[in-house]
């Protein structure tokens, strides 16, 4: 998959990243997008602060970033119920 010497620069690989990151049963390497992963990581983290206030780090500062805001907001919908678990 690299050059094969002992020596890296860059620039050597032989297979494509979108090739790699396809799941094996469709023919790829199955190596997960680290991007992708980080990004819906950040989102989970953004799901737990208001669904789970017993969690460690729901009380730590988080600064998402504009493009994980950006999907949350897109793939979220808020229902308010009896307002009991609402925060403000």
């Amino acid at each position: 998959m690299w050059h094969g010497s002992d020596v890296v620069n860059g620039g050597h690989c032989l297979v494509a990243w979108p090739r790699v990151s396809v799941p094996t049963e469709l023919g790829g390497l199955g190596i997960h997008d680290l991007m992708v992963m980080g990004l819906a990581l950040r989102m989970r983290y953004d799901w737990l602060q208001p669904t789970d206030p017993n969690r460690v780090l729901v009380d730590l500062p988080c600064q998402s970033g504009h493009a994980v805001e950006v999907m949350f907001e897109a793939s979220v919908t808020v229902r308010v119920g009896d307002g009991s678990r609402t925060r403000f």
